[in-house]
């Protein structure tokens, strides 16, 4: 698995999948207004990524090691060109820090997370 995470040592692929899943994010925007729909496009919290108290989980095998390393170099380009693109979306990767026990492994979480997320969307979304 480790031969497959190589965004960390190659900047144009990490580059070209940020802009690749902001071009996608725009596009379902697209169909989504032209079948009357709204489109909200989210980054989602994951433990590698923020500050969430995350001290209880085991994240240190290699495949999680290298895995963390993946988001620590897509996700500000993600960022960054949704950002030049103009691309409104919601920005969730500090949703969850300063919790405890929100996480369940690298990217799942508990009920409270679950809660902290549906506020977050909901207040995203106006509701």
């Amino acid at each position: 698995m480790n031969k497959l995470y190589s965004c960390h040592s190659n900047p144009q692929k990490a580059r070209a999948i940020a802009k690749t899943l902001v071009s996608t994010w725009k596009q379902a925007k697209l169909v989504a207004e032209a079948n009357g729909m709204s489109f909200l496009a989210v980054l989602q919290p994951v433990a590698y990524f923020g500050n969430a108290n995350i001290d209880y989980l085991d994240l240190t095998a290699p495949d999680d090691i290298a895995l963390r390393k993946q988001y620590e170099v897509v996700y500000p380009l993600i960022i960054e060109e949704a950002r030049k693109a103009s691309m409104d979306f919601a920005n969730l990767v500090s949703l969850y820090d300063g919790c405890d026990d929100c996480y369940i492994d690298f990217c799942h979480v508990g009920p409270q997370a679950h809660h902290k997320l549906a506020n977050a969307l909901g207040e995203k979304l106006g509701l």
